[in-house]
């Protein structure tokens, strides 16, 4: 078979003009050294389909696209643009012809201007669309249409940039060096670039170890090689790592079956799926339940082996109403990956595997590997610990952050920590690289009153019970139970508490809006708990605790002053420290409440110095010192915690400033005697 070479370009006005003289001297030239040259006037017959056109030369070898002006201003060359650009190997493939109409694009200060313009021109045509949908809700059959032309618009604004950057930011061949020596160099270019093997597989490539996910893989596998098991469903957050965690499996073992992978959306069809499998579209048949019909016998009888990722997002009621029949299929194999069980087959038994978050030692081993194999910025192990602790709910345990080094934004990691739905905005404002996207489109499919609840929900701390649940202003038992059941938004733990992936929580969170409000009706609640109990119960104390402090510092004070009496009950010591850190996480919170009580501080830092956290103790007991500054009890304990962090002499000068105030303690005497002996100081 000849090596085939595709050319994408905007028809010329004339046969004179650049694009006519550029695709003819190509095109002789490339057969001269026996290749193919597709383009559409010699491949697309009559009545074929442009999207699959397109999409052919998107996923082929090399392409040439020639750019002229005229190039941005039509939309099946940007849709051929669009393509390339999904493909993601643009630098490997795709090798421009640039007309002297478009010389500007290499001009730094003249290319922004050419990016507005041409994105100008295309925003007004989705504008026009978004408003043809407005006007064709009532019309039957219009509405689908229009909303997949509206999605191509989308998709084509969205590759306009990193297009025109891809041409304009490297140095290209242009059309009035080449003229003059028919090509010549441009060909001989070509030409080594076929020698060269293009390996990009249809599903993403693993490079290095892949750790955490085992015995996942070896599941996969197992379904994948056994010729008895015809369904699956791959279930898991948008993002944890379904698709890639499939991508291994295809990469690492061999297997006899020839896979087709099907990447669904909303726009994804019956027809979409006929012409996915390779399979003819009975015309013939207008009844969809025929139709359905004669794709199960057709996919069973062919003993296809397909794969449908992401499931989810598919909204054909023809498609999703066959998942039932699918789930059984008596031969073939089916796998579907999906972010919840699709509702069409709760009620059946089927064979489904769920993807949970990487453990703590797995995640340091992957964000390590990964680190060490990309050469990005290296974290320290605390720094590691930070980040699993934010983001052991995330998608791959938070790829967010280290993507974040990617485009060298200087940002401390804790702000980075804190605020996570920000600065995924921020980085990817288009929502195309991580799950906000997927979160925003299920938001807006949802009920209102069941997001107004999750969004609520998200306000909570820990794992609710169902009775704190009950007070949330906008709780509804059938809302709560299809969260659970049907969206499965919130899991409900084997403790009967209830939960939800960090991802999902914070981007609720981040809809609340006003969220002082709600912190104050739970915070609230919690009090009248509180208030309600013989002896203090510290967790219900801490829940207030946290809800007030997001109110605002004086609901806090007030709180504090309402609680007071309580909070210096004699029980209140025990309860306190059950453990060093419920003993540093209570005494932290009292003194959010009670910012100048001294000895709140001096249990604070002496917790820290038994939790081996000197430079934390010593910082604490200074605060407590800037309060009272000759309090001798904060003062010995300074003292102390200066001497385990090996500052004899700093341990020392505390210790001699107690005993000047008071010189008869005999317990500071004793400390000082000590940080003496161990700074050498035997006399």
């Amino acid at each position: 078979m000849k090596q085939s070479i595709y050319i994408s370009y905007a028809w010329g006005d004339s046969p004179c003009s650049e694009e006519e003289i550029a695709l003819k001297g190509l095109c002789k030239a490339f057969k001269d050294n026996g290749f193919e040259v597709i383009h559409d006037r010699t491949h697309l017959d009559y009545h074929k389909s442009l999207p699959a056109f397109f999409k052919t030369i998107g996923e082929g070898g090399i392409v040439i696209p020639i750019v002229g002006k005229k190039y941005f201003t039509r939309l099946n060359c940007l849709i051929e643009a669009t393509n390339l650009i999904i493909r993601g190997d643009i630098k490997e493939r795709i090798f421009p012809l640039v007309l002297s109409d478009n010389y500007d694009i290499y001009d730094t200060l003249k290319r922004p201007k050419i990016l507005s313009e041409i994105e100008t021109i295309w925003k007004e045509k989705e504008d026009e669309l978004k408003k043809a949908i407005i006007y064709s809700n009532d019309l039957p059959g219009s509405y689908i249409l229009i909303r997949q032309n509206l999605n191509v618009i989308s998709q084509v604004i969205a590759a306009i940039t990193p297009f025109i950057n891809h041409i304009g930011t490297n140095k290209q061949f242009n059309f009035d060096e080449e003229v003059k020596n028919n090509f010549e160099t441009f060909i001989k270019f070509i030409i080594n670039k076929t020698t060269e093997e293009i390996k990009k597989p249809f599903y993403q490539k693993i490079e290095g170890e892949y750790f955490g996910r085992e015995d996942d893989i070896k599941l996969l596998d197992d379904f994948l090689r056994d010729e008895k098991k015809h369904f699956l469903l791959l279930l898991g957050v948008g993002g944890m790592g379904k698709s890639h965690l499939l991508s291994v499996c295809l990469d690492k073992f061999n297997y006899k079956q020839k896979f087709l992978w099907i990447r669904a959306d909303e726009n994804f069809e019956l027809r979409n799926l006929f012409e996915k499998c390779n399979l003819r579209f009975p015309k013939e048949l207008e009844d969809s339940k025929k139709i359905c019909k004669n794709f199960l016998d057709e996919f069973t009888s062919n003993d296809l082996f397909l794969i449908i990722d992401d499931f989810y997002e598919i909204i054909d009621i023809n498609i999703r109403e066959m998942l039932k029949e699918l789930a059984c299929l008596p031969s073939g194999k089916l796998l579907i990956i999906s972010r919840a069980i699709p509702k069409e087959i709760e009620s059946q038994k089927v064979y489904h595997h769920q993807i949970s978050p990487l453990g703590k030692d797995d995640f340091t081993k992957a964000m390590k590997a990964y680190i060490t194999t990309e050469g990005k910025r290296k974290f320290s192990d605390t720094e590691l610990n930070k980040i699993f602790d934010k983001a052991q709910g995330y998608p791959l345990g938070g790829q967010l952050v280290i993507r974040l080094a990617d485009i060298n934004i200087d940002i401390p990691l804790d702000d980075i920590l804190n605020e996570i739905p920000r600065f995924e905005a921020e980085i990817d404002a288009e929502g195309k690289r991580f799950s906000e996207r997927i979160l925003d489109n299920i938001f807006q499919k949802s009920k209102s009153d069941e997001i107004n609840l999750l969004c609520e929900f998200s306000a909570l701390f820990g794992f609710p019970s169902m009775e704190d649940v009950r007070h949330l202003p906008s709780f509804r038992l059938d809302s709560f139970i299809s969260l659970i059941n049907r969206r499965k938004f919130i899991t409900r733990l084997e403790t009967g508490n209830h939960s939800a992936h960090a991802m999902i929580r914070d981007y609720a969170y981040e809809k609340l809006i006003d969220k002082g409000t709600i912190h104050n009706t739970i915070g609230r609640y919690f009090e009248e708990k509180l208030t309600e109990q013989k002896e203090i119960d510290w967790a219900i104390a801490e829940s207030a605790i946290l809800h007030f402090k997001k109110v605002s510092k004086s609901e806090l004070e007030l709180f504090g002053q309402r609680m007071f009496i309580q909070f210096r009950n004699r029980h209140v010591k025990s309860i306190i420290e059950q453990s060093l850190e419920n003993t540093i996480r209570n005494y932290k919170n009292l003194i959010e409440v009670y910012p100048d009580y001294i000895l709140y501080y001096n249990e604070l830092g002496m917790a820290y110095r038994k939790n081996k956290q000197l430079d934390k103790a010593i910082e604490t007991l200074k605060k407590a010192t800037e309060i009272e500054p000759d309090n001798v009890r904060i003062l010995n304990e300074l003292g102390i915690s200066y001497r385990e962090n090996k500052q004899p002499d700093k341990a020392i000068e505390t210790l001699k400033k107690a005993i000047e105030i008071e010189p008869d303690n005999v317990r500071i005497l004793n400390e000082l005697g000590i940080s003496y002996r161990e700074n050498k100081q035997l006399d």
